[in-house]
């Protein structure tokens, strides 16, 4: 018979239980955006992070190797000879970087651009949600951080991403979008990032929240080179540039209200024949 007695002993264990649950369950979900970069680029985030146990799972290990090994030979090949060049030839640099068609590729922008106060970049590619690796299981992890790494893989290979693989990869895997990849690349370029938010560039060229009717969405990441660097800013943008596209947003003046620029065209540079 359930009396009163039992159930007060019941709402006290199902307090008690609470109790105990919901630090973890908060701590998870509070991992802080470099502690998650960290974590998807195969680099032991923070010693007291919430994801710290999820390194030990073997998944995860074989992922950290096969970035180090993918990041050694990359170092190398592409990025060392990439800094040493832009050292010795771009030697009048202005303190915002316009990168049209770049999709998440941050790597070649930072290596030719290191230091600037501003990245601006721009695709078709859709932004996504910031990454959150708590609420994924050990049995798909293995999976997920497997896609991830298919999602880079053209470009850590070849320099630059492939736009039909992108639209795949970027729509199927578990973590969607440019963010993951974002976060992933900063944190392998040695960056600490210190907030993440998802904006929308309206048809004047203003910051409005994210999701905003008719703006362009994208994301502002809030960076730093290292302890004692000054802060860096990185903007994202899902916008359409072509002649066409540019009539429906305010892009361009947003680009403008940034002041003197460098402008960087790589991969996509065969897009400039059209209109």
């Amino acid at each position: 018979m359930f009396t009163r007695r039992n159930l007060a002993k019941a709402v006290g264990l199902l307090a008690l239980l609470v109790v105990v649950s919901a630090p973890r369950a908060w701590a998870v979900e509070s991992a802080k955006a470099d502690d998650v970069a960290r974590f998807l680029a195969g680099l032991e985030p923070a010693a007291n992070s919430p994801l710290a146990p999820l390194t030990r799972d073997a998944s995860w290990q074989q992922h950290a190797r096969s970035l180090k090994q993918a990041w050694s030979g990359l170092e190398q090949r592409r990025l060392a000879k990439i800094r040493a060049w832009s050292a010795a030839n771009l030697t009048d640099p202005k303190p915002v970087v316009l990168y049209m068609f770049s999709g998440p590729d941050f790597l070649y922008v930072d290596a030719f651009f290191p230091n600037r106060t501003t990245y601006v970049m721009s695709g078709l590619e859709p932004v996504g949600q910031a990454p959150v690796v708590a609420d994924s299981s050990r049995r798909s992890m293995g999976a997920a951080l497997a896609g991830l790494r298919e999602s880079v893989g053209s470009s850590l290979n070849y320099s630059f991403f492939k736009t039909k693989q992108m639209r795949a990869t970027f729509s199927t895997n578990r973590f969607k979008g440019v963010l993951p990849v974002l976060y992933l690349f900063l944190a392998r370029s040695g960056k600490t990032i210190h907030d993440v938010t998802l904006i929308g560039i309206d048809g004047e060229g203003k910051i409005v929240p994210g999701g905003t009717r008719d703006a362009a969405q994208g994301a502002k990441i809030v960076f730093s080179g290292g302890e004692g660097t000054p802060q860096q800013t990185l903007y994202y943008v899902q916008t359409d540039v072509s002649d066409h596209g540019l009539k429906k947003t305010g892009f361009l003046k947003f680009c403008e209200e940034l002041g003197a620029a460098d402008g960087f065209i790589k991969s996509a540079s065969y897009l400039l024949h059209g209109n």
